[in-house]
């Protein structure tokens, strides 16, 4: 993907949101990478935000999303915000929708509060954390919750919401739930173009008020491709 590909949905002066497309990495991969979504952001916001601090944490990003997921991403004006939009999210009243596709039928609705730690053998994985379960590092709190939208033929779309932010947290919560992602084979998922997930919605609350705020990035052509019901719900 690439980084001029990346659209701003909001914009004030302490804050941003903007629509990342699948493939495109949310910071650098190596030393001096700058095909990232963090150093879109920078070129999106430069003269919106002048005399904006480059060394903010992670590039001013709220929340990350991974390489293969598509959708809306929050940015940070300045350490302050940053600091009040993290804690929302922390507390879960930043809240982050997704759209899921899935195989095979699914359950109308599900809770899955497991904790994630990464796997101990394979660095490009992640696990759910069970008693005695080998693991490397720490494991985090992790909740996710789902409800089913529509049902196609071999396909379920699911509504999802997260508390945590754990890497891989929505692929491996649904992968232990039976229901992993289509385009998603590192978790059990069949092969497909690309991952079926995407990140349609955030709410949030004004930093310092009490505005309620939602912003939203319809979902592209290409991940509709992976569901096979008869009907796009509206985000």
């Amino acid at each position: 993907a690439r980084v001029d590909a990346v659209r701003l949905r909001h914009l004030d002066d302490r804050w941003a949101a903007v629509s990342k497309p699948a493939g495109l990495g949310s910071g650098p991969a190596f030393w001096g990478d700058a095909l990232h979504l963090g150093a879109a952001v920078a070129r999106l916001v430069n003269d919106a935000w002048s005399g904006r601090d480059a060394a903010l944490p992670d590039a001013g990003l709220v929340h990350r999303l991974d390489h293969a997921t598509s959708g809306i991403s929050v940015v940070a004006r300045d350490r302050d915000t940053l600091a009040a939009l993290v804690e929302q999210r922390r507390r879960g009243v930043l809240r982050r929708i997704y759209w899921a596709v899935v195989a095979g039928p699914a359950d109308d609705h599900g809770v899955i509060d497991a904790p994630i730690a990464h796997h101990p053998t394979d660095p490009a994985r992640m696990l759910v954390v069970e008693s005695g379960a080998p693991r490397r590092g720490a494991a985090r709190a992790a909740r996710t919750t789902f409800v089913c939208r529509e049902r196609g033929r071999d396909t379920a779309l699911l509504e999802v919401q997260i508390v945590g932010g754990c890497r891989h947290q929505i692929r491996v919560h649904l992968a232990a739930l039976g229901r992993p992602l289509v385009g998603d084979p590192l978790y059990g998922g069949r092969p497909a173009p690309r991952l079926g997930l995407h990140a349609v919605a955030v709410e949030l609350r004004e930093p310092g008020g009490r505005v309620a705020r939602r912003v939203e990035d319809p979902a592209p052509d290409e991940l509709w491709s992976l569901f096979d019901g008869a009907r796009r719900p509206p985000a």
